[in-house]
């Protein structure tokens, strides 16, 4: 929404920093299921 788009363009660090830290997480538990599977 509005709000999303708005802190985009205010905060593009902190949007990148979370977004690192989502495909992060991602490619964890990627490689931990893949592991235990």
């Amino acid at each position: 929404g509005f709000s999303l788009s708005l802190a985009f363009e205010k905060y593009p660090l902190a949007v990148k920093l979370h977004l690192a830290d989502l495909e992060s997480t991602y490619l964890r538990e990627k490689h931990t299921s893949a592991v235990n599977n």
